[in-house]
């Protein structure tokens, strides 16, 4: 076999250290990682820079494609090694932040008008979903970010970016395993098997917490004027102006802190309130306000068989960007298609090169006990012959996703406080760019000081004469700026 790595399309495999070269390959939801070092002395000098393009092939196919976006330098004997982390394109698909919504388009537009406008360089060759997406907002957030987003608003959807910079988002379906395990097989190192089931991540029962809808049918709020009270709390929070009655007259509303003088009353959305010019009349009831309202949007689902077989396991998921029901549906559904099970995983070590996240495999194990069907999760390489390009697998595989750290993080750090605002259609951005900038130039300053210094006595005829008993014995001080003695005479002249 051929191997073969080239930064920034210049070839540098001779350069290599073949035994450090690892790579961790993972399904969609963090970047493909590859590593490796090279050594620094007298006659080498070379070290890659961060954002180099790093491309490894054997045999001609890729077997990654990325960017270097860490460098780390340690003593080797009289030189230096140098250790490379690489991230795959999908490192640089998160350069920029998207801030846009969308409403009532496919799914196949909406990820070609992100790559258009935020990620240039990328293809959606790949992308094949014609689903509708009612509303999604994207409220700053790394554009895989957004493709994970849909993918929770769908269900059963996946995507990735290959090592073409090519995007594929596609419908996951019950696929043919690629790879049989046995326990006599032979295709995998067998006593690396290691299969386990927990359910530390069930749900069954899911409750979605969306944003607010607005009633359809008008409702109102009964209020008890006394002649002193002016301000009265509202019990709903109304979507527009209200009609306001005083028994039967009606009143002129105003929108508190934005209407001038003039009207009846003003409303406070944010307040819930309603404030009078003049104290209502005393009277039971006898104020009405008439409007439709907003009401949060709360939907729950369960997988019945689940909640049957295991007993009930709850969870909760607040997105105010999720305003019909449809929608809210579409996100239970996708998170009881994945967690309404226990989870099952399979780890193991193999020598096969054909192994890719993403792939489904089959597991049959009689001394075990168990035969299922497993998705390739994770694969951790490493190097162990560089001359024909051998590697030694680590394989991590589970029957539904599972969530890890990164995810946890990802949604405290990045999701959830963006999904507290809202984009408006017309919001502008303030940019300010800065820049540093240098001007070469010399600066010559010259101080003129003068020291006055008078004497109230003269010497002689000379400066540098004193005339014997004409002069007094004394002392006269000179002071720097700073009050300190530079010198002194011992006698003066008059």
């Amino acid at each position: 076999m051929s191997t073969i790595l080239t930064i920034n399309a210049v070839d540098k495999t001779n350069l290599i250290m073949w035994e450090s070269i690892q790579r961790e390959q993972v399904l969609t939801k963090e970047p493909d990682k590859f590593r490796f070092s090279l050594k620094k002395h007298a006659g080498q000098t070379y070290k890659p820079q961060s954002g180099d393009e790093v491309i490894f092939t054997i045999d001609g196919e890729k077997q990654f494609g990325g960017y270097v976006t860490e460098i780390r330098e340690s003593a080797m004997g009289l030189g230096e090694s140098i250790q490379i982390l690489c991230k795959d394109y999908t490192h640089g698909l998160d350069r920029n932040l998207v801030s846009k919504t969308y409403i009532g388009e496919t799914v196949n537009d909406i990820i070609a008008d992100l790559v258009d406008t935020f990620a240039v360089g990328f293809t959606v060759t790949n992308v094949d979903c014609e689903e509708v997406i009612d509303r999604v907002a994207f409220n700053y957030l790394p554009i895989s970010r957004c493709l994970e987003k849909i993918t929770e608003l769908l269900g059963g959807y996946e995507w990735y970016v290959d090592y073409e910079k090519d995007i594929h988002f596609y419908l996951q379906t019950a696929q043919t395993p690629s790879h049989h395990f046995t326990d006599t097989s032979g295709n995998y190192f067998y006593p690396t098997l290691e299969i386990r089931e927990d359910t530390h991540q069930m749900r069954n029962e899911i409750i979605v917490r969306g944003g607010l809808l607005t009633s359809e049918t008008p409702r109102t709020d009964y209020l008890t004027g006394d002649g002193t009270i002016d301000t009265f709390p509202l019990a709903t929070k109304f979507a527009s102006l209200p009609t306001v009655l005083i028994g039967a007259v009606a009143q002129t509303v105003g929108v508190e802190n934005i209407d001038g003088v003039g009207f009846d009353c003003y409303w406070n959305y944010n307040e819930k309130s309603l404030t009078f010019v003049t104290p209502p009349v005393v009277g039971t009831s006898n104020i009405s306000v008439t409007q439709v309202y907003e009401y949060p949007l709360i939907l729950q689902k369960r997988n019945e068989s689940s909640v049957a077989t295991y007993g009930i396991f709850q969870f909760v998921i607040i997105d105010k960007t999720i305003r019909d029901l449809e929608t809210a549906g579409l996100r239970a559904d996708s998170e009881l298609l994945k967690y309404s099970l226990p989870i099952n995983s399979a780890d193991f070590e193999t020598d096969s090169i054909d192994f890719r996240a993403g792939q489904t495999i089959n597991i049959q194990s009689d001394i075990r006990g168990v035969n299922k069907d497993f998705k390739v999760q994770v694969i951790r390489s490493r190097m162990k012959d560089g001359v024909n390009g051998e590697f030694r697998h680590s394989v991590e595989a589970l029957t539904a996703d599972d969530i890890g750290i990164n995810d946890i993080l990802a949604r405290l750090l990045i999701k959830n406080p963006s999904d507290q605002i809202q984009i408006a259609e017309d919001e502008v951005i303030s940019r300010i760019r800065a820049f540093s900038e240098s001007i070469g130039f010399n600066m010559t300053e010259t101080i003129s000081v003068n020291s006055i210094f008078s004497l109230v006595y003269n010497w002689g005829v000379d400066d540098d004469e004193l005339v014997w008993n004409f002069g007094t014995w004394g002392f006269v001080y000179r002071y720097d700026d700073e009050g300190t003695s530079l010198w002194n005479f011992s006698v003066y002249g008059n």
